[in-house]
This record gives C-alpha cells, sequence and structure tokens, in this order.
C-alpha cells in the first residue's frame, strides 16, 4: 500500500514531466531546443548525497526556477563526492540565484553551487553572454 509521501512524490514528478513535455510542445521537439539551449543557464552542484535520484535531484531545484535539464554525473570529483548539473531557463539575476540555490540541502546535505565552467556540448560558457543576461 502507497504511503501519503510515496503519492505525494509521484504526483510531483508526474507534474515535473507534464511541465516538461508541454514545454516540449511549445516550443517545438526540435526548432526550439537550440534557442532554449542558449539561454539556459548551467549551474554546478558539488557534495551530493549518496544515494540521491534523478527525480529528487530535478524536484528540489524545481523548487528555485525552472529547470530544464538536471544531471547527476556517474563520476565523481576529484575528493571522491557525487556531483551534479542544474540548467534554468528565465533566470532574472545570476547571483540572487547563485545565493538561493548556495542554502539548499539534500537529504540533510548542504550542497555547494557554482556557475558551470562548460555548457553541456563541453565548450567553455562565454562569461559575457552570461553577464548580459537580462535583469
Amino acid at each position: 500500500m502507497a504511503t501519503a509521501a510515496s503519492r505525494s512524490m509521484e504526483t510531483r514528478v508526474a507534474m515535473a514531466m507534464e511541465e516538461s513535455r508541454s514545454l516540449e510542445t511549445r516550443t517545438g521537439r526540435d526548432e526550439g531546443r537550440d534557442e532554449v539551449r542558449e539561454k539556459a543557464i548551467s549551474f554546478y552542484l558539488a557534495n551530493l548525497p549518496k544515494y540521491i535520484s534523478d527525480k529528487e535531484h530535478w524536484l528540489e531545484c524545481r523548487n528555485y526556477g525552472h529547470v530544464v535539464d538536471a544531471y547527476i554525473a556517474k563520476k565523481r570529483d576529484k575528493q571522491g563526492r557525487r556531483f551534479a548539473f542544474a540548467r534554468f531557463i528565465k533566470v532574472r539575476n545570476i547571483e540572487k540565484m547563485l545565493k538561493s540555490l548556495n542554502y539548499l540541502k539534500l537529504r540533510g546535505m548542504k550542497i555547494s553551487v557554482n556557475l558551470a565552467k562548460f555548457n553541456k556540448r563541453g565548450n567553455g560558457i562565454d562569461e559575457k553572454k552570461v553577464e548580459e543576461q537580462p535583469s
């Protein structure tokens, strides 16, 4: 028998997936993705708990803005800790977003957050483009 907490989590996951599908429908599956990629701001999240799932990561990040991608790396950082990335659109103030994300806790562990140094394709992020985001 499913508990109320698990039903609540299932509902939140279903809503997140529907929101994601809605974004794809509005932008067109292929034609609008490049535009979303260009406008998305990527954040690097370090010190993730050992057993966090992609769904939990996505749902927590959703509390801070419009998430278009959330990814937990299979590899570990130099200290052996897990890390992840989250990409947001409609970020008005990057510094304010960084400050709020640095209060993020996943399963009781404080997560440290920085702007990602590379985009999803492995290219360096142009600092000027990031600074030119609308306020």
